[in-house]
């Protein structure tokens, strides 16, 4: 998909909208009501969104916690976004599974018994602007989905994550391997993710 970035978080973690801009969209809602509309562009932390059922239309407000999805519609594919807690990146790099204080919005890019999640961080410092792409695991038994590294641009992040990730997908011991080697590197999810859930696919057949 074309348009894979929706989110910006700047510099010090001030997070940004994109502006006033409706969009069509598909709302989700916890108990599974769809309503099909217009969508105002929202924030990673949103708390509540803006929608209106056709254009010309008076705007009306939903909390984030009603929704479980928001689907936007765009000429050249559908974007999905969940409204998730999750376990922060230092938690699981450290086996723990402290779940971050706030939920926020992730966009789903790969779906199968290992989901992928991802957001992005924008970070101005010293005049130069960072790109980071975040991304969450969560396979089909676990409650949450976790923050397991960044794909960095611009800089290196200090990547501490190829054993903790090995350990992750030990499940698939292969899969493990290439990560523990770093054939595979947080720069490579998809692919890693991808692989994952065929072996996985597979073997459940």
């Amino acid at each position: 998909m074309k348009k894979s970035v929706f989110f910006l978080m700047a510099a010090l973690c001030s997070i940004y909208s994109f502006g006033a801009k409706y969009v069509p969209a598909t709302l989700v809602k916890i108990d599974g009501e769809k309503i099909e509309c217009l969508v105002q562009d929202f924030k990673l932390d949103a708390k509540k969104l803006k929608y209106k059922e056709v254009q010309n239309a008076k705007s009306v407000t939903i909390q984030s916690v009603e929704l479980q999805r928001v689907i936007i519609h765009y000429s050249d594919g559908d974007m999905v976004l969940d409204y998730l807690k999750y376990i922060g990146y230092s938690s699981f790099l450290r086996g723990k599974d402290k779940v971050a204080k706030k939920p926020m919005w992730m966009q789903l890019i790969v779906s199968g018994p290992c989901s992928l999640y991802t957001y992005t961080v924008i970070t101005k410092q010293n005049g130069a602007t960072f790109v980071d792409h975040w991304y969450a695991c969560q396979k089909q038994d676990e409650d949450l989905p976790r923050i397991v590294g960044a794909k960095a641009s611009g800089i290196t992040l200090f990547d501490p994550t190829p054993k903790v990730l090995s350990n992750y997908f030990s499940d698939y011991p292969e899969l493990a391997e290439k990560i523990k080697t770093k054939q595979y590197t947080t720069k490579n999810m998809v692919e890693i993710v991808n692989e994952y859930n065929l072996e996985k696919s597979v073997k459940n057949k």
